[in-house]
């Protein structure tokens, strides 16, 4: 019997539990003694794994958000088109913003503001990640390309930007670079 193991299967059953709760209408509403109580734990020791909600919240986001992540970077390895690498980045965040559509929208309160945050940059890291996946011929900045990616960012949140205006957008830049350097 192995300690490490007991640890890791606990977490894991938090983890498990909490998302349950956390996919339900009330969202980031759950309560941690109601996890505990899930799996079998005091409240005490739930705590030994996650200092408080937020952080069981951001692991449990991150775990989510890394799954499409590794979809998309597969896809995007078989693309060139600039159209269709913005339309699987799109799609990468549609379905990770519909999927923590109660998260986000029963948050009220503090606390969660700095893990939100954290979150966005990594995000923005991993949209620039796969953005720059197939478009290193267009000899982007860091810069730009870190433009770029809150851009899609913003894009895929806000419906008053269109995708076409985003796409647009994009290869007015990459042309007038291409047209820079010539």
């Amino acid at each position: 019997f192995n300690m490490s193991k007991q640890i890791e299967n606990a977490k894991n059953a938090i983890i498990k539990a909490a998302e349950e709760e956390l996919h339900k209408e009330e969202g980031f509403n759950f309560s941690m003694r109601k996890i505990a109580k899930k799996c079998n734990m005091a409240v005490g020791t739930l705590y030994n794994y996650f200092p408080d909600k937020f952080s069981l919240v951001e692991t449990i986001l991150k775990e989510e958000w890394m799954e499409k992540y590794q979809t998309a970077y597969q896809k995007i390895l078989g693309l060139n088109r600039i159209e269709d690498i913005l339309s699987t980045i799109q799609s990468l965040i549609q379905e990770f913003r519909k999927k923590n559509k109660s998260v986000f929208s029963s948050y009220k309160g503090e606390g969660f503001g700095g893990y939100y945050i954290r979150l966005h940059f990594d995000f923005v890291r991993q949209i620039e990640e796969l953005w720059k996946l197939k478009t290193i011929s267009y000899h982007f900045t860091d810069e730009e390309n870190h433009m770029i990616s809150e851009m899609i960012l913003i894009q895929s949140r806000d419906e008053k930007i269109s995708f076409q205006t985003l796409c647009s957008m994009i290869t007015d830049i990459a042309e007038a670079k291409h047209e820079s350097e010539l």
